[in-house]
């Protein structure tokens, strides 16, 4: 089986057949900014290297597990490690050895900038390196390690027991063995105490485990410590202390009671896995988030964590933690307000006390939301309508000489956002409709006289009522309308200058479909006779005429639409 080795020069003895899938494990970073192995499709470049060799010492057979079509879809080279990966081991190795700065450093190839900033605050967080960027004494113990940064900071830290420490390295750096710890329960409200239990020997709280994986861990504890760990050995406080000095970017506050949701530092949303132990705490560190996103709220999953106090956090980060006032935008009302309260870093620490700021200080966070939420705000009904109308014009409508680019469309919607939002310190109900039609007409003068000509927003039965068509994409234009409407219309109704039917979404008195239709002559003449058969007896009081096409229209009961 061909793997990354296939592209290096190793050969193994008789191997003369080689599978290929076409896929790689890649180091990125998680939801959560932990460096994790993901299971990606090579690259162009990686499929042409195994098709060589690929382990062979001799002419032989290469099976590829994917088909030319596919391969157009592969990238065309592998993304450099230095732009998908978390920087700050590499970092502490290189000031390590050069005592250089990594900004003014020559790379071969430079990382991005702000990851490169990223990872050098987490240093300076860690205390392995000062202000000018040189090893701390603490720095040099942990590169002294051989483990990341966060891992080394907690092997260095003697104020903990060796079995305290090994043990949390151990469950934090290696492959966790709870498959799904829903159906588990431990005495503690900490995802790693239910995980020490086991190393403990008490069996832990029930659930599933892979005990492969558990006897790896097992073995690897026994190479940090030479003492087994007991019970006795953990010390709740002394773990948050640990993990708050080795995780203090990963600091969490839940949104409000008794739900999964939190805020971590960095303004980055979270939510805690529905089997974590951690049912209870206000404030928690987040420890692994591989379960990808919530379905709910589209934050990244915690699948390990543990709960902090306030007052530990207060204690560790007496520096970082002050009383400041600053803007917030809430999400429950979609509100922005000026918030006094004690934080830690960015994270407030507490409700503190709200006011309203002035438009001109809220536009700024209203429309960094607009812009993060632009998807579910083109999903509301009057938007969605436009946009389905400006699409089918795109596609489907012949001779349009107006179109809309992917930039042109985002330039639009921002600029009616602004519009929108201008003056408002509330997002709550906004439409950007209005605005949205008005920016694109601006923009491409007449735009919208044609959309309107070519794709109109309703249908006016004869009854003088007007109906919404919908343009679902890869539908026909429809409109659901009662069939006592349409009486006395003698031709399918049609857009595009009367060169697409629109299609007719018939509906009885009651306001159930009673027939879908694109020849409303061809029904009046046929189908017609046989609905107002079934239907007469039920609503007599309702006009059920022999001439359909000729016959007053009837407008009892409009529902509008």
């Amino acid at each position: 089986m061909a793997t990354n080795i296939a592209e290096t020069s190793l050969t193994i003895d008789g191997v003369g057949t080689v599978i290929d899938t076409g896929l790689q494990r890649v180091s990125r970073l998680d939801r959560l900014g932990f460096p994790q192995l993901q299971m990606e499709r090579i690259s162009k470049s990686s499929a042409k290297q195994r098709g060589g060799r690929a382990g062979r010492q001799f002419p032989g057979l290469n099976y590829r597990l994917w088909s030319k079509l596919d391969e157009n879809s592969f990238p065309e080279f592998d993304e450099p490690e230095l732009e998908r990966t978390e920087l700050s081991e590499s970092l502490l190795e290189l000031i390590g050895l050069t005592g250089s700065d990594p900004r003014t450093f020559s790379w071969f190839e430079a990382p991005p900038a702000l990851a490169l900033e990223r990872g050098l605050e987490l240093l300076r967080r860690l205390d392995a390196i000062d202000e000018k960027l040189q090893l701390t004494a603490l720095g040099r113990k942990m590169l002294q390690t051989n483990t990341g940064p966060r891992l080394a900071r907690l092997l260095t830290d003697t104020s903990a027991s060796e079995p305290l420490r090994a043990l949390l390295v151990t469950v934090l750096q290696e492959r966790d063995f709870i498959f799904e710890s829903a159906g588990a329960h431990s005495s503690h409200d900490c995802d790693l105490f239910l995980r020490a239990e086991y190393h403990f020997g008490s069996g832990g709280g029930g659930g599933p485990i892979d005990r492969t994986s558990l006897q790896t861990q097992k073995r690897v504890y026994r190479s940090l410590c030479n003492r087994a760990v007991q019970l006795s050995d953990w010390d709740s406080a002394t773990v948050e202390r640990l993990l708050l000095r080795s995780y203090p970017d990963r600091v969490c506050r839940r949104r409000s009671k008794n739900e999964p949701r939190a805020r971590m530092v960095g303004g980055r949303g979270v939510e805690l896995g529905r089997g974590s132990q951690v049912r209870d705490a206000e404030y928690f560190i987040a420890l692994r988030g591989e379960a990808g996103m919530s379905r709910s709220s589209r934050d990244p999953v915690a699948t390990m964590a543990t709960p902090v106090s306030r007052e530990s956090i207060e204690r560790v980060f007496s520096n970082a933690c002050t009383k400041r006032a600053g803007l917030i935008f809430d999400e429950s009302n979609r509100t922005v307000y000026r918030e006094t309260a004690t934080s830690y870093l960015d994270l407030p620490l507490e409700n503190g006390n709200r006011e309203r700021p002035t438009p001109d200080e809220a536009l700024p966070l209203l429309l960094n939301w607009a812009k993060e939420n632009q998807s579910s705000l083109e999903t509301e009904e009057n938007f969605a309508r436009l946009k389905g109308r400006i699409l089918w014009l795109k596609e489907k409508a012949p001779n349009t000489a107006f179109d809309l680019s992917d930039d042109e469309w985002n330039q639009c919607f921002y600029q009616s956002a602004e519009e929108t939002l201008y003056g408002q310190t509330s997002a709550r109900e906004i439409d950007l409709t209005e605005a949205f039609a008005r920016v694109v007409e601006g923009l491409k003068p007449g735009f919208m006289k044609q959309l309107n000509t070519e794709a109109p927003s309703h249908f006016q039965a004869p009854t003088g009522n007007r109906f919404a068509i919908d343009y679902t994409p890869g539908q026909n234009p429809s409109v659901e309308v009662r069939l006592q409407e349409l009486f006395g219309l003698s031709v399918h109704p049609s857009i595009a200058r009367g060169l697409v039917p629109i299609t007719l979404k018939l509906l009885g008195p009651n306001y159930r479909p009673v027939q879908v239709t694109s020849d409303l002559v061809g029904f009046w003449k046929g189908s017609y006779f046989e609905v107002k058969k079934e239907l007469k007896a039920r609503y007599p009081k309702h006009s059920w005429p022999d001439r359909p096409d000729t016959a007053a229209p009837e407008a009892k009961g409009h529902r509008r639409r």
